[in-house]
């Protein structure tokens, strides 16, 4: 308890001695050296993670998944370190100068009124950081990391939204990846409907009203995914064929991956429609597939081979050709094939934000 001594307030005897090596020995070290061990061993647990998971494959465009993970692994090796060093700091000068305080007193020597008040001082701020500790968890993350700052600014925004009247961007989320593979039209993978389904909910947790899948190949399996989908999921498919069917096509040439083109993904639909869908040859339908594969996706796009393909694309006798693979609008456009081009990643996102728009003005 504290105490008037030669007209100085403070702890002396037996409780200036507990008190001081409570400080020192839970706050000063037993704390910083916990947090520095669960540190030092969820690093280590970050490297063996990724020495021991690697995704599925090895095509290129896989790296991104990857770095995703390493970049959300940086954050929080940062987050805690940061925390650890602001903790050492924030809970060390108190003890220090608290102990010259009190081996000082115990010896017993004479101290000038300057020199006490260069203690006290010192003791004042001390406190100050050893009480901020307890809120500076949360500064040190808004300062070190990027991720925690979105998540409080949309977390902020939510907040004001009711009286700015502002909308509410959804947080970003990270989705898994998905591998798929297609047979007899029955969407088949290592897990990849499941992860569809898992995504699904995900997303529907965020508060997303429907969905929608730019990529071409799960459309395959439409219909289950629709079935097991707990919100409204979107038809790329469908949408593409009505285009067509708008703009009066006749006649479409269907481009992809190879499994697009040759798996028959939209020849029914076209067919109803009278839409006769044109599907590239063996050779081309392998050019093109390469070209995405290997070109577009790591970013090695070779003039030569999208001039090549190019070519080989105008040769065809059609209305207009889809672009169905979300990579091939980067390379080809009306311009330089000759023709209308139904861009299915760009016709499916002015779909999305009409029907959004839509359903926002009907809520209100």
């Amino acid at each position: 308890m504290a105490m008037i001594v030669n007209g100085t307030c403070g702890l002396f005897g037996l409780y200036s001695i507990v008190y001081f090596a409570y400080y020192v020995i839970v706050i000063s070290i037993i704390l910083p050296t916990i947090m520095g061990v669960y540190g030092t061993l969820a690093f280590r647990n970050m490297r063996r993670l990724h020495t021991r998971v690697r995704p599925m494959g090895n095509s290129n465009n896989e790296c991104p998944v990857v770095d995703r993970i390493h970049r959300a692994d940086r954050h929080l090796l940062i987050m805690t370190v940061s925390e650890a060093v602001v903790c050492v700091v924030s809970t060390s000068i108190y003890p220090i100068v608290y102990m010259e305080t009190a081996l000082t007193g115990f010896i017993g020597i004479n101290k000038s009124p300057e020199r006490i008040q260069i203690e006290n001082f010192m003791l004042n701020v001390g406190s100050f950081l050893l009480y901020f500790n307890n809120a500076a968890p949360f500064y040190t993350y808004l300062l070190v990391s990027s991720a925690f700052r979105q998540h409080i600014k949309q977390y902020m925004m939510k907040l004001a939204s009711p009286f700015t009247g502002r909308p509410v961007t959804t947080m970003q989320i990270t989705i898994p990846q998905i591998g798929l593979a297609v047979v007899d039209n029955n969407l088949m993978a290592v897990g990849g409907f499941d992860k569809i389904c898992e995504s699904i909910k995900l997303l529907e947790k965020v508060g997303a009203d429907f969905i929608i899948i730019p990529s071409n190949t799960p459309h395959f399996a439409i219909d289950i995914i629709k079935k097991n989908s707990p919100l409204k999921v979107i038809n790329l498919i469908e949408i593409v064929a009505d285009e067509c069917h708008r703009k009066g096509f006749s006649k479409v040439l269907v481009l992809g991956i190879k499994l697009t083109m040759q798996g028959g993904l939209y020849n029914d639909i076209l067919r109803s429609k009278n839409i006769t869908s044109i599907i590239p040859t063996d050779n081309i339908c392998d050019k093109i597939e390469d070209l995405i594969k290997n070109e577009i996706i790591p970013s090695q796009i070779n003039s030569t081979t999208v001039e090549d393909i190019q070519k080989d694309i105008q040769k065809y006798d059609c209305d207009a050709i889809i672009l169905g693979c979300t990579e091939l609008p980067i390379v080809y456009n009306e311009d330089n094939l000759g023709k209308p081009v139904v861009d299915t990643t760009r016709l499916l996102a002015h779909y999305a934000l009409q029907l959004a728009t839509e359903e926002n003005s009907s809520s209100k």
